[in-house]
């Protein structure tokens, strides 16, 4: 399910491969997205894995302010056409993941905002 955001690239899409360009959400319940996010984004060579980097700040989030993902749309939900139970899924597996995240950041002596904050 894709969510494009009208709002950045109102009629922009991809001739390619024929999806809408813009924003995208990764879907948190994808249990290789955890592997990803941690090895690759978050503690990677481009990340924290790199010695002159030591700490994070990720911004966005999903349930924390409202019942979806920060920084979107409020019809985003609607436009990806997820049920409330896909969306306390998703939720839920964000959580996870932000625990994650910081449990390996932690293991590497670095850092980011949101261990101020227990989730």
């Amino acid at each position: 399910k894709l969510y494009h955001s009208q709002n950045q690239t109102p009629k922009s899409w991809n001739q390619g491969c024929g999806v809408p360009c813009g924003e995208y959400l990764f879907d948190h319940r994808n249990d290789s997205l955890r592997a990803w996010f941690i090895n690759e984004y978050t503690c990677g060579p481009t990340s924290v894995g790199n010695p002159l980097i030591d700490g994070l700040y990720l911004d966005d989030n999903w349930g924390l302010n409202w019942i979806g993902p920060s920084e979107m749309n409020r019809s985003c939900l609607h436009d990806m056409g997820l049920t409330p139970a896909e969306v306390a899924a998703i939720t839920k597996g964000w959580q996870q993941n932000m625990k994650a995240v910081q449990d390996a950041l932690l293991k590497r002596k670095a850092f980011n905002w949101q261990l101020l904050k227990v989730w």
